[in-house]
Formats: C-alpha cells, sequence, structure tokens
C-alpha cells in the first residue's frame, strides 16, 4: 500500500471518527455523575439481567410477571459488556445514546457516498447535520424510538446496493445486502416495534423510486426484497414469538395511558 493511498484511506476514515468523538464527548463528558433519564433504567443498571432475560418468554422482574416486553440481544449484549469493564451507571446510559448517536451520523455518511460519490466531501456534513439536530435532541430519548431512525439510513443504503446489483445480476452482492439489511434489523430488536415499522415504510418508497429514476428495474427491486424480507424473519424469529405474546398487554398498557 502506497503513502497516497494509505492518505487517502485516513482521510477517508476522518469523517466517521470526528463523528463519534463529537457524540462520546457531548454525551458522556458534561454532568458526569448523573443518569441521563431514559425509557428503561432497568436496561443500564442490570444489563446483565437484561441480556439474560431473553433466554425466557417470561419477565418475573415485575409484580407476579409479565410476558417479555423488550428483545434487543445486541442493545443488551453491549451494555453488559461496558458493565463488564466496570463502567458506571450513568456512563453505560450515556455511551450508549453516544452509540446511536454515532450509528445515525456514519450511517447518514455512508448513504451520501454511496448516492453522490462525486459531492463525497459533503459527506461529512450530511452526517453532522443527521445526527445532531433539534429533532435528535428531542427524540432521542426515549432511545428505544430513535435507534430505528439511526439506522434508517444503514437501511436505505442497503436497498440501494441491493436493488443496483439485483438489478445487474449479480446473486452474490445482492444476498449480501439482504443479509445486512435483516441483520440491522434483528440488532433493533424489538425495544420498540411501532417505530421499526415506521422506519421500514421510507426504505420501501426509497426502493420504488430508485425504480422510477431509472437506476434499478422492477424485476431487481423483488430479487432484493424476497430474500431481504425472508432472511428478516428468519433472524427475527425469536422477537416475532415475543411480539406475538406481548401485543395483548402493551395494548392495554396504552389504552390505560
Amino acid at each position: 500500500m502506497n503513502q497516497r493511498t494509505m492518505t487517502t484511506r485516513l482521510k477517508t476514515l476522518a469523517g466517521p471518527l470526528l463523528i463519534v468523538v463529537i457524540a462520546v464527548t457531548t454525551m458522556a463528558a458534561f454532568h458526569r455523575g448523573i443518569v441521563v433519564r431514559d425509557a428503561r433504567f432497568e436496561h443500564i443498571a442490570a444489563p446483565w439481567q437484561f441480556l439474560t432475560r431473553h433466554l425466557q418468554l417470561w419477565d418475573d422482574t415485575r409484580g407476579s410477571g409479565v410476558p417479555l416486553q423488550y428483545f434487543s440481544p445486541v442493545v443488551g449484549l453491549i451494555q453488559s459488556l461496558l458493565a463488564w469493564i466496570g463502567a458506571p451507571v450513568w456512563l453505560i446510559g450515556r455511551l450508549t445514546l453516544s452509540i446511536y448517536l454515532s450509528i445515525a451520523g456514519i450511517g447518514a455518511w455512508y448513504l451520501w457516498r454511496r448516492i453522490w460519490p462525486e459531492r463525497s466531501n459533503w459527506a461529512l456534513l450530511a452526517g453532522l447535520l443527521y445526527a445532531f439536530n433539534p429533532y435528535s435532541v428531542q427524540a432521542i430519548m426515549p432511545s428505544g424510538l430513535f435507534l430505528p431512525v439511526a439506522l434508517l439510513p444503514w437501511l436505505i443504503a442497503f436497498a440501494y446496493e441491493g436493488i443496483q446489483c439485483a438489478s445487474r445480476g449479480e446473486l452474490r452482492r445482492t444476498l449480501k445486502f439482504s443479509a445486512a439489511s435483516a441483520l440491522a434489523v434483528f440488532s433493533v430488536g424489538m425495544l420498540n416495534t411501532a417505530s421499526l415499522l415506521f422506519v421500514i415504510v421510507p426504505v420501501a418508497l426509497f426502493g420504488v423510486f430508485i425504480v422510477l429514476e431509472g437506476k434499478g428495474t422492477w424485476r431487481g427491486l423483488l430479487k432484493f426484497g424476497t430474500p431481504a424480507g425472508i432472511l428478516t424473519v428468519l433472524v427475527s424469529a425469536p422477537m416475532l414469538v415475543v411480539l406475538a405474546l406481548s401485543s395483548p398487554i402493551v395494548s392495554r398498557n396504552l389504552g390505560t395511558t
């Protein structure tokens, strides 16, 4: 690898790195020791217990127990690792929000570079504006609502690449982006199912837009969407079981509140 290539790669990585630094600084550097109020305090206070509850369908931590309502092993694993290395509760919560902001900003940066490679110099600005804007300030808590929004640019980017690959008959790359979409949905889990469903809508509309713009074909959309949907159902099967069992009690709680 020559020096010019190395310099180019370092310049490319500078954008995502800056987004991460800003996210961690804004969320964790100020008012240290104070726990940021989020929807599920018990997830950051006892992350290992939250993670191990994924092995059963009954949550016995509240009263006589209720069907398991929250399913997000990826988030639970990250928070458990932070607790394992000795991070205090307040820092676990702050770093979780920092990760969400970083995912959002880097996703927008990545999407911009995929769609407008000739204007890649603006990608960092797109990432910063998507992660750090008035909506993020208002909607980052409860964080379960914000995580699907953070993953939206990634889902759109995977659809953009996948539909184009499918339209060109590149089966292996099509399956790669289909699998990436499925894993992105699984990583969100069931912290807030409604917000995840709302995020799927713009992804589907963007897929149609790609075809109408002539950057893909209807057959390519079908060839990408079908395996992406099947893989999503397969990897999210445990989440769907939890959703089916918890829907009655969630509906009752929403009706009460």
